[in-house]
């Protein structure tokens, strides 16, 4: 559910300035930008035109954009309803176009963002009921796997095309027979795949091959299972979450436990790293979030700050928005609760489930955040970025005052 959307390509407005100005003027301004606009010059005759450019909305702060959406009262979500049974997990493609969802229905939805249309229908291969509990992209979005009851992990082709490469066939690897798939995860460079298994089983593939590279059991009391996985996004270190209540931090070239966080206080669930790898939340299984500061240098390790919040409901998932200022938690009670990653703040809540959110992520730009429930339902909300006269006056007279030789 880590998922990541390139930027789109720069808009600009139709507002024009027409301006005498000094040429060393017009190219201090032609450098300079604020928030989300630039100002673009154009020569017309004797006079210069000023356009104000929007930037990518992926410079936007994400606390700015969803802090705009919950003063207004939030978004109307988009409904998906073609799950017959509670929706597991769910996975975006690096370009935010494609969103996967699994389900104990024993189905993989493929759906295209662009329409919001369901593409194609999955259904793993076996001759008895074969829920569908984790699926994930690979980076480049060409693919997307799917763990499932029987112990195997399949992998179909992605496409947005209206058929979504229904009927192309499933490359299936036997990872956990005959325990379950619960967890999945491709590194950030897209070679290796980490699979977990409901005994507690770890292993990393080279799923182009069906190669098993390295295995390893979960470490602690007894038996038990792997609920999440997650590579730093270095690709150096892999992030096991435990129905034991811990959480391990693997070096994935010595293939060895380099930090481990206790204490969860229940089955440790959710698992998610922020955009540049400094910082760890968890959903300890009961109506806590946990977020650590992790350090890296030569090894891993857990840098003593954990961070606390309790949301006084069940916790199932988190998502970090790409910036990482925002961590979106779903929740037990049907609600999607987005906090500020620093203080713990409340910034929304998304409402609509009538279950429990069991999965949630948000898009790379952080402009759409996805939840899934086990009410059978996705929902997508969409925070459009908007940019009125008094951002125009910003950008223009703050440009001014830099440009302007005794205002420096």
């Amino acid at each position: 559910m880590h998922h990541h959307a390139p930027a789109s390509k720069n808009q600009r407005w139709g507002a024009v300035f027409p301006l005498r100005l000094p040429q060393t003027i017009i190219n201090t301004f032609s450098r300079w930008s604020i928030n989300a606009a630039s100002i673009v010059f154009t020569r017309v005759g004797l006079w210069w035109h000023a356009v104000l450019a929007r930037r990518d909305s992926a410079s936007h702060s994400s606390l700015r954009l969803w802090s705009r959406v919950a003063a207004a009262g939030g978004p109307s979500p988009t409904t998906m309803h073609h799950h017959a049974r509670g929706v597991t997990d769910i996975a975006l493609s690096s370009d935010g176009r494609l969103l996967a969802s699994a389900s104990c229905d024993c189905t993989v939805k493929l759906w295209n963002l662009d329409t919001n249309q369901l593409l194609a229908t999955k259904e793993p291969d076996s001759g008895s009921p074969n829920h569908v509990w984790a699926v994930a992209f690979a980076p480049n979005g060409s693919v997307f796997a799917a763990g499932s009851t029987d112990g195997s992990i399949r992998i179909w082709e992605a496409s947005t095309s209206s058929n979504g490469g229904e009927g192309v066939p499933a490359t299936r690897i036997p990872a956990h027979c005959p325990k379950p798939v619960k967890a999945l995860a491709f590194s950030p460079d897209g070679a290796l795949l980490a699979s977990g298994s409901g005994d507690g089983e770890v292993k990393l593939w080279a799923w182009r091959d069906g190669v098993e590279l390295k295995q390893r059991c979960f470490p602690g009391r007894g038996v038990a299972g792997v609920s999440k996985l997650a590579f730093s996004p270095d690709g150096r270190h892999l992030a096991c979450a435990s129905e034991e209540q811990t959480v391990s931090l693997w070096d994935v070239a010595a293939w060895a436990l380099t930090a481990r966080l206790a204490g969860c206080g229940g089955d440790a669930r959710g698992l998610a790293y922020s955009g540049d790898g400094r910082w760890l939340a968890h959903a300890d299984g009961n109506t806590k979030v946990k977020i650590a500061e992790i350090k890296v240098g030569e090894c891993i390790a857990l840098a003593g700050r954990v961070q606390e919040m309790d949301l006084g409901q069940a916790v199932y998932d988190v998502s970090f928005s790409h910036d990482g200022r925002l961590l979106a938690v779903a929740l037990g009670c049907g609600a999607v609760e987005i906090l500020e990653r620093e203080n713990g703040k409340p910034v929304g809540t998304l409402r609509g489930f009538s279950g429990a959110a069991t999965a949630v992520a948000f898009s790379r730009d952080s402009r759409i955040l996805v939840s899934g429930s086990w009410d059978s339902s996705v929902k997508l909300w969409r925070a459009e970025s908007k940019f009125g006269l008094r951002d125009y006056w910003a950008a223009f007279t703050g440009g001014l005052r830099r440009a302007w030789p005794f205002g420096r």
